[in-house]
């Protein structure tokens, strides 16, 4: 997780706690999982601050749901700030054998590889990891109308990233809009998954 405006080694010397977690969506699907919650004390910026890291499943399922809760008690407004993550990803041993791929604007499939040049990409559609090693692949599924996402591919590594950007009060909590993983041996369009757009958390089921 990465907040601009705090360091990836503050983040590591803040208080933490990790816990197995039921989360009961908006459609009454209860999700089993784990929470990783990080209390923000020693980061004057963000000093009151409680952010939890879900990583969430239905049972049989092959998806992992992935969602934020946050609890503002910094004493200020926070206007825009973001919640950002990043998911690197080793679909081979050899980064050269590694790929992400997506549709473009005309709905034709467009391929990055790794191992090579530095590409930084927003898709606007269903990302899709994979390599000549495996047949199993993973999609990133996420409603780019509330979410910021990009793709990434270097010498060194293949990457995804998921923004949320938010304005929340001094006292408020907030579920982020929830991204999924999928394992699949084929690439699953925007216009097949679109119906997870509809997965949300009230912010009332917070116990944190």
């Amino acid at each position: 997780m990465i907040i601009p405006g705090i360091s990836t080694a503050s983040m590591l010397e803040e208080n933490r706690q990790a816990d197995f977690v039921e989360l009961t969506d908006v459609l009454d699907n209860t999700w089993k999982g784990i929470r990783n919650v990080v209390n923000i004390e020693k980061n004057e910026l963000y000093k009151g601050l409680k952010v939890g890291l879900y990583f969430l499943m239905l049972p049989g399922i092959p998806v992992v749901c992935c969602v934020t809760d946050v609890t503002q008690k910094t004493g200020r407004y926070l206007n825009r700030i973001s919640f950002i993550n990043e998911c690197f990803f080793k679909p081979s041993d050899d980064i050269k054998e590694s790929w992400v791929v997506f549709e473009d604007e005309k709905k034709e499939m467009f391929k990055l590889k790794a191992g090579k040049e530095q590409h930084y990409i927003s898709p606007g559609s269903t990302s899709m990891y994979g390599s000549v090693a495996r047949k199993e692949k993973l999609l990133i599924f996420a409603d780019d109308r509330r979410l910021d996402v990009d793709v990434g591919v270097n010498n060194r590594l293949i990457m995804g990233e998921v923004a949320h950007k938010a304005q929340i009060k001094n006292d408020d909590k907030i579920f982020t809009q929830p991204f999924v993983l999928i394992f699949s041996d084929n690439y699953l369009s925007y216009d097949v998954l679109k119906d997870l757009k509809n997965i949300e958390f009230n912010p009332e089921e917070l116990d944190i």
